[in-house]
């Protein structure tokens, strides 16, 4: 999925979807969430924006949709892998795109591993309007910081000591 090609282009005149047909994209939203968040992390970003759209569904967003539909049947066989090794270490990324939402506000998302399994990834809307792309990239840098910190606690509490952050 080419996010950009998702996140950017909102046409404010684009027709809106009935009720019967934005009812069925916001279930079909939902569905793609509850996915996201389990087993496919690759459209996590892409749906994080399906999902502002639900309550002012277009036309647009509904070929948006079935985009992103479009690209599971092409990777369904595409699988996640939870490996074990070098626990001690973690190692973080993040990424922001600047200003794709009709509010100027930025997307962030992040991804955390703890050894060689992903334990965390979102993709989220940021609180906060920046003023340029390095703005936004250290927005997110501060919210992966705060998870970060908050997984450190938990681990040295765990009785988890030494710990490499990345």
């Amino acid at each position: 999925i080419y996010v950009d090609d998702i996140l950017v282009f909102v046409d404010d005149k684009a027709s809106p979807l009935s009720e019967a047909d934005r009812k069925l994209f916001h279930t079909s939203v939902a569905k793609l969430l509850y996915l996201s968040k389990r087993s496919r992390l690759d459209i996590l970003t892409a749906v994080g924006f399906l999902c502002t759209r639900v309550t002012r569904a277009t036309v647009q967003d509904r070929l948006k949709l079935r985009r992103v539909l479009g690209y599971l049947k092409r990777t369904k066989k595409k699988t996640l892998h939870l490996k074990m090794g070098g626990v001690q270490k973690l190692l973080a990324y993040v990424d922001a795109a600047f200003a794709p939402h009709p509010d100027a506000k930025s997307q962030s998302g992040l991804a955390v591993f703890m050894g060689k399994a992903l334990v965390f990834a979102a993709s989220r809307k940021q609180k906060c309007v920046s003023k340029s792309p390095t703005d936004s990239e250290l927005i997110a840098l501060a919210i992966i910081f705060s998870f970060l910190s908050s997984l450190q606690n938990l681990l040295l509490s765990l009785r988890i000591r030494r710990l490499i952050v990345q």
